[in-house]
């Protein structure tokens, strides 16, 4: 029954854990930093709980009722957690989690995140040490079950990650997810609470005396295992996202795999019965670092770096693969189970080694367990944060990869030289180190492989950046991409990437301040200083190493990083919404890959919500959207929730060049958008050609009003995108691997069924003198003949 309620309890944690990692972001914005700073939050409550529980478990004469208070307490102060986060989200604190010293802000957020989470976290680090206590009574050897118990809490948090990513959020939302972790750990609590006490602990045992402590050595290898273990999850998710489309569902089963394999690493060291816990551990580091290159190796060589079911070796020309989303979830699956299960095993086997040492430690059990895997957290934190901040940007991936396996070489080394094992040193540690060295050679590969000249390259927190020109037959361009497969912007096919900027800017009648959010090549929003009222331009950027990138596109983007009228933050956009305390006449949203994850939370109610709140009177705030990346079901979950934000949602194209990268404009408004022709032809002559020809799509008046589609309504019980329903996080990604989206024919037959009934009541167009009025309804056919 004990394995059973600690499976459960395991699956609420990581539940617990994936809900807070949302709920905390939309607070302090999806940076890496924040990500960072609630990471650090977590584990170092954990670790509190870990060294509280540690002092209490062998006191207790009924252990497992301590475990049940503990999950009692993270249960119920997980449901407040919420509440207290809303409270935090009011105007008048936006300044105070906003510091322009980012120093104090970082503090600020560290300490507002552990006081806010720790009565859970603690909690969830206290539950460990109480059922180790609780299993260390009876016959046996009792470390075997306390590494079995080990095995079953990773299985369930296996689970937990699986039902959070592919079931609960979708079907339940974020609350509703919360709410049945609540009610499953309450469940197990009650029951933790009704079981009897261990076989053989009586009902008065007294407190344990003063014990010895373990060897130094065992501190040691449990804090190697836990900056090693979780520095390596860190790069694996940067190894993959240079392959996978980096929706929720690739780093969900990615975590996954690396849970079931750090699960079956401690089942295996509960089944081992050889007593020299010292030399398995040894060798456990030294082949797991073989197999930490060899992973990569064989990533590499199946994938060659390419876009997994595209142009990928690896099942590349297997329509299941490129056309299917459940066959595409089954490749990344075999990829990253061949690429990662074998090295997370061979090093997840560290602590459950140390754990093993407690086989004679009945009445301390719990305490060595709980500073043991206190030490490991503080350490994995230490991993994490490491592997984004300091081994990414200096040493890159590869070379960290290599970092990381010499780190288990030398414990391995270390280890086998304190037992005096030299003959197995000579063995084995000289076999791995040549073959680790071997490997590192093979795997010392550039992390851009797309041809052409690399002006800039960037290892960073958020991936690859780099920045490429390409000669071709129609000239020299250069592309700013990130992760190999996804291009940011490029100066081929300009006439788009400034016609998005152009056309919200027109259709205000005098815009003042503007604000984009995303930056890319700088060419969109450097665009709106093309127009002469424009004061002052802000845009906001995700990414610090964009921002640099942007400066290799100067020439195309009025060089937007150093015009004095310009102004770029470095946030993420929602967040700088909503803690700004500016007002403008228009606000530009870029095209944002629908399904990466947490993008999602860009196109919600709430984020429209708090665009709408910064908008002058009479401003737009105006979405684009990549109908090449959105199926009908997403798009109108977009629409539906600009809707509920604003009045007025009025739907424009963006060109007509092409059937296959359609692009679809929402305006939002408080009053319908008005057209004077007059001043959108004056305005239209005194924009500077950026290539030979006009921008076919936006030559004149006409053109412009002719890319009216029509008006949005609000549709009365429309399912929404909102923060605790992200829908369209998690359905577009089946969409875009069901090949479902709106380009083609299947745009044509959506333009009859859908847009073609829609009224077009919303634009107030003033013609020139002697113009007649417009027919709205010709422009809509005329968009389908185009």
């Amino acid at each position: 029954m004990i394995y059973l309620l600690f499976l459960l309890t395991g699956a609420c944690a990581l539940i617990y854990e994936v809900v807070w990692s949302r709920q905390f972001g939309l607070l302090f914005g999806h940076t890496a930093q924040a990500a960072a700073v609630v990471l650090g939050a977590y584990f170092s409550g954990m670790t509190v709980g870990y060294l509280l529980a540690a002092r209490l478990s062998g006191r207790l004469r009924r252990p497992l009722r301590g475990y049940a208070v503990a999950e009692l307490l993270a249960a119920g102060w997980a449901l407040a957690i919420p509440a207290l986060l809303a409270l935090l989200q009011a105007e008048s604190l936006a300044g105070l989690l906003n510091n322009d010293n980012l120093a104090l802000q970082t503090a600020i957020r560290a300490l507002l995140s552990f006081l806010l989470m720790l009565p859970a976290t603690a909690a969830l680090g206290a539950s460990l040490p109480f059922v180790v206590q609780y299993l260390s009574r009876g016959s046996g050897d009792p470390s075997r079950r306390i590494t079995l118990a080990y095995s079953v809490n990773t299985l369930g948090a296996f689970g937990g990650v699986l039902l959070a990513t592919f079931v609960l959020i979708l079907q339940t939302g974020i609350q509703g997810s919360l709410e049945i972790a609540v009610l499953a750990a309450t469940l197990c609590a009650v029951v933790a609470w009704l079981l009897p006490a261990a076989a053989g602990a009586p009902e008065d045992a007294g407190p344990a005396g003063p014990l010895e402590d373990l060897a130094p050595q065992w501190y040691l290898l449990a804090a190697v295992s836990g900056f090693g273990t979780l520095a390596l999850q860190v790069l694996y998710n940067r190894m993959f996202s240079l392959v996978f489309h980096n929706s929720t569902y690739s780093f969900g089963s990615i975590i996954a795999v690396f849970l079931i394999a750090l699960s079956l690493a401690s089942w295996l060291v509960s089944r081992n019965a050889n007593g020299n816990f010292s030399l398995l551990a040894a060798r456990s580091c030294l082949w797991g670092s073989v197999a930490i290159l060899l992973g990569v190796a064989f990533f590499q060589r199946s994938t060659r770096l390419g876009y997994l079911g595209i142009s990928a070796p690896l099942f590349g020309d297997i329509p299941a693969v490129a056309d299917s989303f459940a066959g595409y979830m089954l490749a990344s699956g075999f990829l990253i189970t061949a690429s990662i299960a074998l090295p997370v095993v061979l090093i997840g086997m560290q602590l459950p080694w140390c754990m093993r040492l407690l086989r004679e430690r009945r009445q301390d059990s719990g305490r060595l367990v709980g500073r043991l895997v206190a030490l490991n957290t503080v350490c994995a934190a230490a991993g994490a944060l490491s592997a984004s901040f300091i081994l990414l940007p200096l040493a890159g991936l590869w070379h960290s990869f290599m970092l990381l396996a010499l780190l288990y070489l030398a414990m391995g080394g270390w280890l086998l030289l304190r037992g005096r094992q030299f003959t197995e040193l000579s063995r084995t540690g000289a076999a791995a180190l040549a073959i680790c060295i071997a490997l590192a050679i093979a795997t010392n590969w550039p992390v851009v492989t797309k041809s052409g000249e690399k002006l800039m390259v960037r290892e960073t927190a958020y991936g690859v950046i780099s920045v490429i020109r390409i000669d071709d037959d129609s000239g020299s361009h250069r592309y700013l991409r990130q992760n190999n497969h996804y291009t940011l912007g490029a100066t081929k096919g300009i006439e788009s990437e400034l016609r998005q900027g152009n056309i919200p800017m027109l259709l205000h009648p005098d815009p003042q301040d503007a604000c984009f959010l995303g930056l890319a090549t700088g060419i969109t929003a450097g665009s709106a200083l093309d127009h002469p009222g424009i004061r002052q331009l802000d845009t906001a950027e995700l990414i610090p190493e964009v921002v640099e990138a942007a400066r290799w596109f100067a020439d195309d983007n009025n060089a937007i990083v150093d015009n004095p009228r310009s102004r770029i933050i470095i946030n993420d956009a929602r967040h700088y919404l909503w803690g700004t305390g500016r007002s403008y006449d228009v606000i530009v949203s870029d095209l944002f890959v629908p399904w990466h994850s947490q993008t999602g939370y860009l196109y919600t109610v709430e984020h429209f919500a708090a665009a709408q709140s910064r908008l002058k009177p009479g401003g737009l705030f105006c979405q684009w959207l990549p109908l090449y990346q959105l199926d009908a079901r997403e798009f109108e979950l977009i629409a539906d929730s600009m809707a509920a934000a604003f009045p007025c949602v009025t739907l424009w194209r963006g060109e007509f060049r092409s059937r296959d990268y359609p692009l679809m404009l929402l305006v939002g408004s408080e009053q319908p958008p008005v057209i004077d022709a007059d001043n959108v032809t004056v305005r239209l002559a005194g924009l500077p050609r950026r290539t030979d020809l006009p921008d076919p799509n936006l030559n004149d008046v006409q053109d412009l009003r002719e890319l009216y589609v029509g008006d949005w309504p609000q549709r009365s019980g429309a399912a929404l995108n909102t923060d605790n329903f992200p829908r369209v996080e998690f359905l577009a990604p089946m969409s875009n691997r069901n090949a479902n989206e709106l380009t083609g024919e299947r745009l044509e037959q959506y333009y009859w069924d859908v847009l073609m009934p829609l009224r077009r009541e919303r634009l107030v167009y003033i013609p020139r003198p002697g113009e007649a009025a417009p027919d709205f309804n010709a422009g809509i056919h005329r968009q389908l003949e185009r």
